[in-house]
């Protein structure tokens, strides 16, 4: 539910389920909850982020995207690549790339041929205004329409709550 709420507020279509810290055990009802969040939600889609092959092979009956690491792909579901290249995702047909850091660079070499995901960086967002962060990423917005998903790219510390709730203002706007 927290997932869903944070989604709403910020407008997006698709929320995110990370299956690294889920055992066995409860990976194995992921695909059954997920269908039912989609009898609840049907306007939402469920991304996963798969850290194996067997994670993959468990979701991609029910969810709507992945986000995989290594060479592992999926040949029924879009994939979002979180490691790696932007060169290797464009090869291997990956829909997306998930950059820690350099957006905007990444955007202009890559942005006709593969959606970037985050990469505004970490220490662009702890070092800048709200005001700032606020800015480019409207600006980024606007100069690379529908190949770019706002995003810092990394794991934002706690105590930068504020740059947090301009990222995600931003992203929702």
């Amino acid at each position: 539910s927290t997932l869903a709420s944070c989604t709403d507020r910020t407008r997006a279509d698709i929320f995110f389920l990370d299956m690294k810290d889920f055992t066995e055990e409860e990976k194995s009802v992921i695909p059954r909850d997920i269908l039912a969040f989609k009898k609840i939600e049907p306007d939402l889609g469920v991304g996963v982020i798969c850290h194996s092959e067997e994670d993959i092979s468990l979701v991609e009956g029910s969810a709507d995207c992945l986000c995989v690491y290594g060479g592992a792909k999926s040949g029924k579901l879009p994939v979002i690549r979180m490691d790696g290249t932007p060169e290797e995702a464009i090869a291997r047909g990956d829909l997306a790339w998930f950059a820690t850091s350099d957006a905007e660079a990444h955007l202009a070499a890559y942005g006709g041929k593969l959606k970037i995901l985050g990469g505004l960086g970490v220490d662009f967002i702890v070092n800048s205004s709200p005001v700032k962060i606020y800015s480019y990423v409207e600006e980024l917005a606007e100069k690379y329409p529908n190949m770019w998903a706002c995003g810092s790219g990394g794991e934002i510390p706690g105590d930068r709550y504020l740059e947090f709730i301009s990222l995600l203002g931003a992203f929702g706007r």
